[in-house]
């Protein structure tokens, strides 16, 4: 599962995580979540609240930098914080995605409007 938000866009895991975690833990389906994570403190936020709710499931999360926003040493908030030693103490690990090619993001990623949505159909 790939997980990848805008800076400070919704969650909407505190409401529905916990229905995916049950169904992943009961029927014992091998899963890993692969964040992708800004150099933002919301990002590194939202992957705690993501790893607490999903804690007692066999979850395994990855945490992806994703290097768009900078080199892998830019994410101070992540670097050497409480999340990044719980993650990797859980058995996660971590990545970067390479950055990708400004001219393929101005023509995809901006070009057109986020349109927020909910997990439960609505629109935010």
């Amino acid at each position: 599962m790939l997980v990848s938000l805008p800076a400070d866009a919704p969650l909407d895991i505190d409401e529905h995580g916990g229905l995916l975690a049950t169904a992943i833990a009961d029927l014992k389906i091998p899963t890993s979540i692969f964040w992708a994570m800004n150099t933002s403190p919301q990002s590194v936020a939202a992957l705690e609240r993501t790893m607490k709710i999903f804690a007692k499931s066999p979850v395994k999360f990855i945490a992806a930098r994703n290097l768009f926003f900078g080199p892998a040493d830019s994410f101070t908030e992540y670097i050497s914080s409480t999340v990044q030693k719980a993650l990797l103490k859980a058995g996660g690990t971590e990545a970067n995605i390479p950055e990708l090619n400004r001219r393929a993001v101005a023509a995809t990623i901006l070009k057109n409007p986020m349109v927020a949505f909910s997990a439960n159909g609505g629109s935010l």
